[in-house]
C-alpha cells in the first residue's frame, strides 16, 4: 500500500505538528508610541531573559519607567539590569534603540528598524 506523504500527516493535525501557543509569553514587538514620547527620550531596563518556544533568539522583557513592558529580541551582549534608551535621535550611547534611516554613520546600535 505505501505511507502517507507528510503533507498528508500535517494536515490531520497531529500533537506532532501543532504549535505550542500555549507555553508562549505574548507577541515579540516594539509598544505603539506617539511621537511626543518619541522626541524625548524613554529609558527603560532589561527585567528578564528567557527563551521562547518557535523562535530561534532569546527574547528580552524590558520594563520602560512609565511601567509598560513589552518583548523584544535580545542584543548581543544584553543581561538583566541593562539600561535601554529608545529614541528618536540618538546620542553617543550603545544601548540604544532607533530607527534606521535617522541614525548617524558608524553607530553602534542594538536593534534598527527601517521607517
Amino acid at each position: 500500500m505505501g505511507k502517507k506523504i507528510l503533507v498528508q500527516r500535517r494536515g490531520r493535525g497531529g500533537s506532532q505538528f501543532r504549535s505550542p501557543s500555549w507555553i508562549r509569553e505574548g507577541p515579540v514587538r516594539y509598544l505603539p508610541m506617539s511621537d511626543a514620547e518619541l522626541n524625548g527620550v524613554i529609558r527603560g531596563v532589561v527585567k528578564e531573559l528567557m527563551h521562547v518556544p518557535g523562535l530561534n533568539a532569546p527574547v528580552a522583557r524590558i520594563a520602560l519607567e512609565d511601567g509598560r513592558e513589552f518583548l523584544n529580541y535580545a542584543a548581543e551582549g544584553m543581561y538583566v539590569g541593562r539600561l535601554l534608551r529608545l529614541a528618536r535621535r540618538l546620542g553617543q550611547c550603545q544601548a540604544t534603540y532607533c530607527r534606521l534611516a535617522r541614525s548617524p554613520r558608524l553607530h553602534d546600535l542594538q536593534h534598527r528598524e527601517e521607517d
